[in-house]
């Protein structure tokens, strides 16, 4: 990402990376939020991560990392894409190993 630089894991899990979220659409001219980027009840389609995070590339930034608070699925597909990298498991099978694994043991 162009702006990739100070994006630290903590910052993304506590929503203040600034990295704009890929479910919201382009904004209207007059500022608000426009229509969602694809279609929500498309339950058939499946979208890749990166895909999403591409989506996201084109949204304005929500401030500098660090500086407000914005909800943003972007930084939740980010973290997953770097839990996958870091472990070779993908986000819905690392809590499992990791956590709730050990406890039935």
């Amino acid at each position: 990402m162009p702006y990739g630089k100070g994006l630290l894991p903590l910052r993304k899990s506590r929503l203040l990376s600034g990295v704009p979220d890929w479910w919201a659409g382009k904004p209207n001219p007059d500022g608000s939020e426009g229509d969602p980027s694809f279609d929500v009840f498309d339950f058939t389609t499946h979208y890749r991560p990166l895909d999403l995070v591409r989506w996201s590339r084109d949204r304005p930034r929500t401030g500098e990392p660090g500086e407000k608070w914005s909800y943003s699925n972007t930084n939740y597909t980010l973290l997953g894409l770097i839990i996958e990298r870091l472990t070779g498991h993908d986000l819905a099978t690392e809590p499992h190993t990791r956590q709730f694994g050990p406890l039935e043991a």
